[in-house]
């Protein structure tokens, strides 16, 4: 149980890294796009201020919203250097161009996630936990009481003339006077079982709540999705008129600036929210102890198996 564990959270954590790396990777190429528009528009700008067509303060905001994004842009990168190192840990050197991984949760993974929760790998172990204090107890219990054995023996002639004699008993035995020692041992494991009962109920609730509060949240993640991409193609339906309102003067550069910003926002919003999605799957998958099984990380340990 204690390797099926290390090899989900292992698997899992692989793969937040990846998503992570790649997340932050769709941002920048996005914000990269965002700030090159910008840039352009900044210097349209200048150049209506220098003819007087516009005034110094319209170009100065723009300056400021430009630059905020360069701020947000070093952030970014900073982010990636960090989540390249994070990435190195697992796989080795980070590819030209990496791709987003695909969810490997299914409808009928999540089915058995609800069915089998209980089964779920912290559990098992906790549930071991409680045998193992079980059986300590009875071992306690058991030397508390007396003890019955068989003995035979054989007493060899010590002249020619005597006779080999047999001997056959039951020996009863009790130990007296230990100090009180089995009591307190017995007493100890009877606690340790009852602490370790608790912890698997503790853990029982823990992880229906868990499970229920993912779920929810999964739910939850899919709705906001939906509702992001239809305010995606909104926004961009919006920047082509103000785009063609341009050269009429309908649209100002700030506006436009303004526009591209907040569809940008948009974006980037449901670039983070893929992400945290993608991520939650993981996380069940993990939970369950299905993620090492759809990995083939198991194939180890059931070879060794088929070896003894």
């Amino acid at each position: 149980i204690d390797v099926e564990m290390v090899a989900n959270n292992t698997a899992k954590d692989a793969a937040a890294a990846w998503v992570k790396l790649t997340t932050l990777n769709a941002r920048d190429k996005l914000l990269q796009t965002l700030t090159t528009k910008t840039e352009k528009m900044l210097t349209q700008m200048e150049t209506l201020v220098t003819s007087g067509m516009i005034d110094k303060s319209a170009s100065a905001s723009a300056e400021i919203a430009v630059r905020a994004l360069l701020l947000e842009k070093a952030n970014i990168d900073a982010q990636i250097a960090a989540a390249s190192a994070s990435y190195m840990v697992f796989f080795g050197s980070v590819p030209k161009n990496l791709s987003t991984p695909q969810s490997l949760l299914t409808s009928a993974d999540l089915i058995q996630i609800q069915r089998n929760w209980s089964s779920a790998p912290i559990l098992l172990q906790t549930s071991a936990q409680v045998l193992a204090a079980k059986q300590s107890l009875i071992a306690a219990q058991g030397s508390e009481k007396p003890t019955l054995g068989f003995k035979a023996g054989v007493s060899s002639p010590m002249e020619k003339d005597e006779r080999t004699t047999y001997a056959i008993g039951v020996e009863l035995a009790w130990i007296i006077g230990d100090g009180g020692r089995r009591k307190a041992n017995t007493a100890a494991q009877a606690a340790n079982l009852k602490a370790a009962e608790q912890k698997l109920k503790g853990a029982k609730l823990a992880g229906k709540r868990e499970l229920d509060t993912a779920l929810s949240r999964r739910s939850t993640l899919i709705a906001s999705l939906k509702t992001l991409a239809a305010q995606e193609v909104s926004s961009q339906n919006e920047l082509k008129i103000m785009w063609s309102q341009l050269p009429t003067g309908q649209t100002s550069v700030r506006q436009l600036i303004q526009a591209e910003e907040k569809a940008y926002r948009t974006s980037d919003q449901k670039i983070s929210m893929e992400s945290e999605l993608l991520k939650l799957d993981f996380e069940m998958l993990a939970s369950s102890g299905l993620l090492s099984k759809k990995l083939g990380l198991s194939a180890n340990k059931k070879t060794t198996k088929a070896e003894k």
